[in-house]
């Protein structure tokens, strides 16, 4: 197997965590999307509060451009959490949707039910980011979960540990790839 994959999903399901792990399993290279554009442009929340976030989304869909030419296999990327369902900036959202199809994506929740899943979403955001609102993120988090279910070549709903997730991830990718 040559081909890029993409860890997908909403915030705090792991992406980053399970990413990097899977990355290592299987000998492959890994880049934390979100990360890099830390990296390379802006810190996040500086970036949006000072040209919005619909430039946001587009200045990181022409990075994530960028660093698949870099990497242009063997790697894993795990993408914002926004990433293919962009609520403000949908023609971003459907250019990232066609970018995941040069690869392999993998979809992470933390159940089928969202109702199983939003307490400890929720606060893996608040502790994550000082200035979350708890209500706040857990209807973002709802809403992004309804359009997500919808994606991903491999679906995995867990909460538990990266390692098992891992497991998962390659037993999948074995069978299907």
């Amino acid at each position: 197997m040559e081909k890029n994959i993409f860890m997908i999903g909403p915030a705090s399901v792991g992406k980053s965590t399970v990413g990097e792990l899977l990355a290592a399993k299987i000998g492959y290279h890994f880049v934390d999307i979100d990360m890099e554009f830390c990296r390379q442009i802006q810190l996040i929340p500086d970036y949006i509060n000072e040209f919005g976030y619909v430039s946001y989304c587009e200045a990181n869909a022409g990075l994530t451009d960028k660093l698949i030419k870099e990497n242009s296999a063997r790697t894993v990327f795990a993408t914002p959490a926004g990433y293919l369902v962009h609520e403000a900036a949908p023609h971003v959202a459907k250019k990232n949707r066609e970018t995941i199809k040069q690869g392999i994506s993998i979809l992470l929740l933390p159940a089928e039910d969202p109702a199983r899943g939003v307490q400890e979403i929720v606060r893996r955001q608040l502790y994550r980011w000082n200035d979350a609102q708890k209500n706040v993120e857990r209807e973002k988090f709802l809403v992004r979960f309804e359009k997500y279910k919808n994606y991903g070549d491999i679906k995995i709903y867990s909460l538990e540990e990266p390692g098992v997730v891992v497991m998962k991830i390659v037993g999948e990718l074995a069978r299907k790839f």
